[in-house]
C-alpha cells in the first residue's frame, strides 16, 4: 500500500494504469484496504489538479467475487477465460441467459478478460537443449476455432477488450503443474520453430502458428468494430429464431446471439455457434490434455433482430470478417430483420446503422487492418542469436526473448 501511494505521487514517472492481481484472494492484503488506498490517492491527486491512472482489478473467482462488493471499485474488471485455471467456459458461457451474473453486469465496469491457453508448456532438457515429450495435462493449445469461440463468447457477455496471458520463453521457467525445466511458448516467444537453441517439433510449431495467425485475423475484425463495441451496451434485441441442430452436445441451444447497442444509430449483431462440448478442465483427459480437439460442427442459424424506434430505417447493413466487409440484405417483416446463416462455422458479425460515417470509419479501419495482416504475412520472425536463458527471478529484469521483431 505504501509503495502504491508513493508511486502514484511520483510525477516524474507517471503511470498509465495500475493492474491489481488476485484482489479477491486475500493473501494478507484485504481488498477493502486496497480500495481505501486507491480512493485516498485519487482524492489527493485531484486536489493537486491531477487524476489517478486507470485501475484494473483481476479476480481469481470471477463473477462470484462480487459477493464482497469490491467489483465496483476499479475502472475495469479482469478474469481468466479458457480451460487452464479459472475456467469460465462451462454451461451458460456466451449466452444472454447468464449475462446478469457475469462480470460486466455485476460490476457495471468495462470487462477485460484474458485467455490462458494460447501458450504451451514444453518440457525441455537445458543440458542437451532438447525438447521432451509434452506432459499429459497439456498436449496442445487452443485451436483457431476454439480461440474464436471464446473470443466472441465473451463479446456477447460484455467484453470490451481481450488479452492473452503469457510468460517469457526460457528454460528456467516453471509452471503451476510441472516442476521440471520447461519453455512456456506462445507465438511471441518463438521464431517459427526456434526458441534459443531449442528446435520445436513440427506439430508444436504448426499449432502455435495456426492459433496465433487466427488471433491476428480475429484482431482485425474486432478492431474494425472496436469503437462501436467500446461505447456499446449488451441488449436483448436479437434472438435465435431457429437453429439446426437445435441443441448442442450439452443439451443447450446450438447457437447464441446478442445485439450490442452502440449509441443512437448502430447495432452490432454477434452470432455464435455453440455446438461444442469442450469437456472438463483440469483433467488429463480434458480439453487441453486431449491432443485431439473437441468436435465442433457448423450449424444453420436463423437470427431475428428487432429494430428499435430510433433505428427503424437503417441505411447500411453489412457483415465484417477479417478479409472483407460485405453489404447484406436480410428479410424484413415490420420492425424485424431476419438473417439466414446457412453455415455458421464459429462466429458472425453484422453492423446495422443509419450513419454513413459509421460505415466509412469501419471501412477505413478494415483497410488498415488488412494492410497490417498482409505485412505480417510477408514478414517472418527472425531468430535472435542473443537469446538469454539466465533469468531466474520472474520479478527481476526481463532477459529472455525468443525472437527479434526487427527484420
Amino acid at each position: 500500500s505504501q509503495f502504491l501511494t508513493a508511486s502514484l505521487d511520483n510525477q516524474g514517472t507517471p503511470m498509465a494504469g495500475v493492474w491489481c492481481d488476485e484482489v479477491d484472494e486475500g493473501w494478507g492484503r484485504p481488498v477493502n484496504k486496497l480500495t481505501r488506498v486507491l480512493e485516498e490517492a485519487d482524492r489527493r491527486l485531484r486536489a493537486q489538479g491531477n487524476r489517478a491512472p486507470l485501475f484494473c482489478f483481476n479476480n481469481v473467482r470471477g463473477p462470484r467475487s462480487a459477493a464482497s462488493g469490491h467489483a465496483t471499485a476499479p475502472d475495469a474488471i479482469m478474469h481468466a477465460y479458457g480451460y487452464f485455471m479459472c475456467p469460465a467456459t462451462g454451461r451458460g458461457f456466451g449466452r444472454l441467459s447468464t449475462l446478469h451474473n457475469r462480470e460486466y453486469r455485476v460490476s457495471r465496469r468495462p470487462f477485460w478478460p484474458y485467455f490462458r491457453d494460447s501458450e504451451l508448456i514444453i518440457p525441455c532438457d537445458p543440458k542437451t537443449a532438447k525438447i521432451k515429450p509434452l506432459i499429459p495435462l497439456y498436449q496442445r493449445v487452443l485451436t483457431p476455432t476454439e480461440e474464436r469461440w471464446i473470443t466472441f463468447g465473451v463479446l456477447i457477455q460484455g467484453a470490451k477488450s481481450i488479452g492473452h496471458w503469457g510468460y517469457w520463453a526460457y528454460a528456467k521457467s516453471r509452471h503451476y503443474r510441472f516442476s521440471g525445466s520447461c519453455l512456456r511458448v506462445g507465438m511471441g516467444g518463438a521464431a517459427g520453430n526456434r526458441v534459443g537453441p531449442y528446435v520445436l517439433p513440427d506439430r508444436i510449431a504448426n499449432m502455435l502458428t495456426g492459433l496465433w495467425d487466427e488471433i491476428g485475423r480475429i484482431n482485425a475484425e474486432l478492431r474494425t468494430i472496436g469503437p462501436l463495441v467500446a461505447r456499446s451496451d449488451v441488449g436483448y434485441l436479437a434472438r435465435v429464431a431457429r437453429v439446426r441442430p437445435a441443441k448442442d452436445r450439452r443439451g443447450d441451444p446450438a447457437a447464441s446471439v446478442a445485439a450490442l447497442i452502440s449509441g443512437a444509430n448502430t447495432l452490432v449483431i454477434v452470432a455464435l455457434n455453440q455446438n461444442i462440448d469442450p469437456g472438463k478442465s483440469h483433467q488429463p483427459t480434458g480439453p487441453i490434455g486431449n491432443p485431439n480437439p473437441p468436435r465442433y460442427d457448423p450449424v444453420h442459424a436463423v437470427v431475428d433482430v428487432q429494430l428499435p424506434e430510433w433505428l427503424h430505417q437503417p441505411k447500411h447493413i453489412f457483415s465484417v470478417s477479417h478479409d472483407r466487409i460485405a453489404e447484406v440484405s436480410p428479410k424484413r417483416s415490420g420492425q424485424v430483420l431476419r438473417f439466414d446463416i446457412p453455415r455458421l462455422k464459429t462466429s458472425q458479425i453484422y453492423v446495422i446503422t443509419s450513419s454513413d460515417a459509421v460505415r466509412q470509419r469501419c471501412l477505413a479501419r478494415h483497410r488498415h487492418m488488412r494492410t497490417l495482416l498482409a505485412e505480417m504475412a510477408r514478414r517472418k520472425p527472425v531468430y535472435y542469436e542473443k537469446w538469454d536463458d539466465t533469468v531466474i527471478d520472474a520479478d527481476g529484469p526481463l532477459g529472455a526473448v525468443g525472437w527479434n521483431p526487427e527484420p
